[in-house]
């Protein structure tokens, strides 16, 4: 079967404590993404985590939304990069 992962590069303006970034999840499909654990160690400028959709059906597109909802952590990133927006069209 066909990989439905994807893998997402973030980085980070203040680097310097290890931290776990808590993010909410929203899609056109409730429950068909799910985002790994968003986490950077000490001194770790940047970091990369998975989104799951197994169950994703082909020829048909979903929206996600991954957002930091937090200010406490949303403002580590810059005052308007608190999330992502993206869609996904499984082919296979």
């Amino acid at each position: 079967m066909p990989a439905t992962k994807s893998s997402i590069r973030r980085s980070r303006k203040n680097y310097n404590d290890a931290i776990t970034v808590p993010v909410e999840v929203s899609s056109t499909q409730d429950g068909l993404f799910t985002v790994s654990e968003i986490k950077f160690e000490a001194g770790q400028e940047a970091t990369t985590f998975s989104v799951d959709f197994p169950g994703a059906e082909v020829g048909k597109t979903y929206d996600c939304s991954i957002v930091v909802k937090d200010k406490k952590y949303a403002l580590l990133y810059g005052e308007y990069s608190n999330g992502l927006d993206f869609s996904v069209t499984r082919v296979q």
